[in-house]
Parts: C-alpha cells; structure tokens; sequence
C-alpha cells in the first residue's frame, strides 16, 4: 500500500540507487560518450532497493500515520484543522494569535454537514449521494427532498384540515388533496431513484460518512451498491434470456412456415412472388437471424435464394465432355520404343 510518509523514505533511496547504477555504466566518465539508463537496468535497481528496505516497518508505520491502521483519519482531521485555521486567518485578518482551536470530534462532525449536503437517507439509514449531476444540480435535488421529507409537520395538518367537516375547509380540500399527494410522490419518486440509482460505492462515496468504509454506515451504503449492480446484471441476464426465447421462437414458426411452402419455392421466381412479411420469415428460418434493419425486397430475394437453391446449382454442374480434352500425344521416344 503506498503512503506519503513511505514515498519520502523510499525516493531518496532510489535517487541513491539510481546514481549508483549510472556510475557504474559509465566508469570512464567520457562526457562525450555517456550511456542512460533504461528499463533494462530497472529489474536489478528494484531488486537492491527491495533488499535494501524494510518496507513492512515502513507500512506499518506509514499506515499509523495516515490514519489506516489504526482507522483514525488523521490526515482528514489534519486538513480539515488546517482549512479552519485558514478561514480564520481571513477572517480575522493577519492576526496569527486569534487561531481556530483544535478540531475535535463535534467540530468535526459539524464541519462535515456541509460535504453531505448532497447525500440522502435511504432504507432507514444509509447515506446515498445524489446520481452524477453537477454539483449545484446535486444539492438542490437533495436538499429539495430533504426539505419535504423532513416537514412532519405537513401530514398531521392536512389530515387535519380534511378531517373538518366545515364549509369554511371544504374550498381547500382539493388544493391539500393535491399538495399531499404531490408531497407522497416526490418523496417516494426522489427516494427510490437514488436508492435504486446507487452505483458501487467509491471512496468519495463513503470517506465523510460517521467511520469510513469500516463503520456501519460505510457498510451499508456498500452492501447497497453491491446490490444494485447485482439486479442490474440479473436483469441484463434476464433480458437476453427473454430476447433469445423469443427469437427461437420465431425461428420455429418461421420454419414450419417455410416447410409449408417449400414445395412451391423451386425458382427465383417464386421467392420473389411472396410478400415482404413472409420473405422475412423464410429468410429468419434459412439464415436462423433476423434480416439487417431496412433491407430491401429485393437484397431479401437475392439472399434467399442462394440459400435455397444453393444446392441445386452444384448439382446442375455438367462435366466437361471427354471429346472436348486434349488428346495425348507420342513423342519420338515413344514410337521407336
């Protein structure tokens, strides 16, 4: 695994390696006649390099540092201090005492709502960003439904309001009929498409999420994805399946069509005589697929019968007569032998 603190340790062990090789290809030291290095010389310098490194202490320590092992997310709490410390350098003007203090963990979480500004909550508790789009689309569309899914308030008052015999709510009942009904759509038609929409998840998918990839939001957003492209491929499966069922099924019809009228097929003619609905099923049944989109009747003909009658133009094939191939001829050898 590659860590920013292992490549500050390792690169100038290659530099050392590097220089070291290329010294040694070119002892002399002729300015005229230098030799550079190629990937020829690769396989030996990474095989010192690897001999040379202990790159199991260098990963163990690399991945404490960046916050993998143990999962601390040190480098995303280090930016995010660095960016607040920024902010407040500019708000404040060049006053370097008046800082931002440390981030702990509310400031943390707190910082972070607006990066899930475009994610929304389905099945319960897993957080799905909104399907590409650009970012302004994105967060309009989540915070739009998230306005209205999260308006309790907006049901028990029409339920309310419904409820009311009186004449003074009767002209309002089909306004909130219709107010309510929308609000049920759009939350049940936003909700679904992003639950359903929610590709593999991705490290930008589930890096601002409470734990990561190993917390239980993380999890579920990638049990989600896993799942999705899993009925995604069933219904691939699924459609073909149908699609093949359905051409030997026409294939099968085509042929019993074809066996019908075999008997009157015998010339060029004839297949041109049928009608373009039934040229398509003789040539589904001699081919076995479906004639090109936009073929013309008489491509259809032509290609037909070839097929057809193939087998009748070897057949009508005459041999040569013997009266027609050259006679032999004796040689001087041969006579006065």
């Amino acid at each position: 695994m590659c860590s920013y603190f292992n490549h500050r340790e390792v690169k100038p062990n290659w530099r050392l390696i590097e220089n070291q090789e290329f010294e040694r290809m070119n002892n002399d030291f002729d300015v005229t006649n230098l030799v550079s290095l190629d990937f020829k010389n690769f396989p030996s310098m990474f095989k010192s390099l690897l001999e040379n490194t202990d790159f199991k202490k260098l990963n163990i320590r690399g991945w404490q540092k960046d916050g993998v092992i143990p999962y601390t997310e040190s480098l995303i709490w280090q930016s995010l201090e660095r960016e607040l410390r920024l902010e407040k350098l500019q708000h404040d003007g060049d006053d370097h005492d008046n800082v931002a203090p440390p981030l702990n963990e509310e400031t943390l979480h707190a910082r972070m709502q607006n990066q899930t500004s475009s994610q929304v909550i389905v099945n319960g508790n897993t957080r799905v960003n909104v399907p590409k789009a650009t970012t302004n689309h994105r967060n309009t569309l989540a915070k739009a439904y998230n306005t209205v899914a999260q308006d309790e308030t907006l049901s028990p008052r029409v339920e309310q309001i419904l409820a009311d015999q009186t004449a003074s709510v009767n002209d309002l009942k089909t306004i909130l009929y219709l107010v309510h009904a929308q609000h049920v759509a759009l939350t049940d038609a936003v909700h679904g498409f992003i639950r359903d929409e929610a590709s593999i998840a991705r490290g930008s998918d589930v890096y601002n999420l409470p734990g990561g990839i190993n917390g239980v939001a993380g999890r579920n957003r990638i049990v989600l994805g896993l799942t999705n492209a899993k009925q995604r491929q069933d219904e691939k499966i699924s459609a073909r399946e149908t699609k093949q069922a359905k051409l030997e099924n026409e294939i099968k019809d085509a042929t019993e069509f074809l066996a019908s009228i075999r008997e009157k097929l015998t010339t060029k003619q004839a297949v041109s005589g049928l009608r373009i609905a039934d040229l398509n099923k003789v040539y589904l049944a001699v081919f076995g697929k479906r004639p090109r989109q936009g073929s013309h009747k008489s491509e259809l003909i032509e290609q037909v019968s070839s097929k057809l009658f193939e087998k009748d133009e070897v057949g009508d094939i005459v041999p040569p007569s013997a009266h027609s191939l050259p006679h032999a001829t004796l040689t001087e050898d041969d006579t006065t032998a």
